[in-house]
């Protein structure tokens, strides 16, 4: 899987998936050039099967509208 197609599939800027893979490569849970878990992040992937993840993106705080005076 490459990164074009990641960020098709889960629906989320390129830069968001670039970060989320360096910082599982820099864990040890992912070879980043290879784009392939380890032995570690296959075994924390099983783990994590079928729960809820948090997003990837934290939402947007709701802008307040500002009142002319």
């Amino acid at each position: 899987m490459d990164l074009e197609t990641l960020t098709v599939e889960l629906g989320v800027r390129r830069g968001d998936v670039r970060g989320l893979v360096t910082a599982l490569d820099r864990e040890g849970y992912m070879h980043a050039s290879r784009m392939r878990l380890t032995l570690q992040g296959f075994v924390l992937g099983r783990a994590l099967e079928g729960m809820a993840l948090p997003p990837i993106r934290r939402a947007a705080p709701a802008r307040r509208a500002i009142a002319a005076a």
